[in-house]
């Protein structure tokens, strides 16, 4: 699409989530197109499984209901943390990103010309609580209206996803398709052996530092050198904290984490 002016480009991916990684790639891939020309939005649907901050009531029975309502007890001290952290999330989503409105249909995706599917793991099935149709391309558009995906990801159930028919169609109705891990890369070789399947870097890594620099938080005062460490899986690894120490204490740094 290089070169292409007054194209209009629409980004489905993961922008919402509670998750460092997943917007910068959103707030990336949107900057990096936009400087280039494009007018790019960030397509503002969130997959409903992603949404749940709590188990539903919805469910049949007293006693199910009410084993609902032990588990939302045991953990409201963590729902609500992460009902703080969706609001400092959706408030970056709001101020940085260029948002289309809220998508509840198919109709509400009419205008563009490029729907660009990822960065991030838009194909996991586990995150999207299955095939996750507008990630997968799975909605009509006009003739000439091109579906790509940029370093889409399944870094889980990879074989069970991948091994379905159905999803083997959708993938070979994308005008082009590229993806972030060597793994995802060799599978879909295999699958769809008469695509061309490209491997290509994470959009943070695309665009580069340029465009994340300025976001520099003002308020935020930290008065000597650091190590930002950021796990997604807060497991604490061993592994990570030994090789962070001995870095922070060669040479006099700060370690800071974020919590995941």
């Amino acid at each position: 699409i290089k070169g292409v002016y007054n194209m209009k480009i629409g980004i489905l991916t993961f922008h919402r989530a509670l998750n460092y990684g997943a917007v910068l790639q959103a707030y990336a891939l949107q900057e990096y197109l936009s400087s280039h020309g494009y007018e790019t939005y960030v397509i503002d649907y969130v997959p409903p499984a992603m949404c749940k901050l709590f188990c539903s009531m919805k469910v049949a029975g007293l006693y199910n209901k009410l084993k609902r309502l032990v588990v939302n007890i045991i953990y409201l001290p963590h729902i609500l943390l992460k009902i703080e952290r969706r609001k400092l999330f959706w408030d970056f989503a709001t101020n940085y990103l260029n948002l289309s409105s809220k998508v509840l249909y198919d109709s509400d995706l009419a205008g563009f010309d490029v729907f660009i599917m990822g960065s991030d793991q838009v194909w996991n099935v586990t995150f999207t609580g299955g095939i996750d149709r507008y990630h997968w391309g799975d909605f009509p558009v006009k003739q000439g209206v091109k579906k790509i995906s940029y370093a889409a990801s399944a870094s889980e159930n990879m074989d069970e996803t991948f091994g379905n028919s159905c999803v083997i169609d959708l993938l070979n109705n994308f005008d082009a398709i590229s993806v972030r891990e060597e793994e995802v890369h060799a599978l879909l070789l295999e699958r769809i052996p008469n695509k061309r399947i490209e491997k290509v870097l994470d959009p943070t890594l695309m665009a580069g530092r340029e465009y994340f620099d300025h976001l520099e938080s003002k308020r935020i005062k930290i008065p000597k050198d650091y190590i930002l460490v950021y796990q997604v899986l807060m497991s604490q690894n061993r592994a990570i904290q030994k090789f962070v120490a001995n870095i922070a204490k060669k040479n006099d740094w700060e370690i800071i984490e974020l919590p995941s």
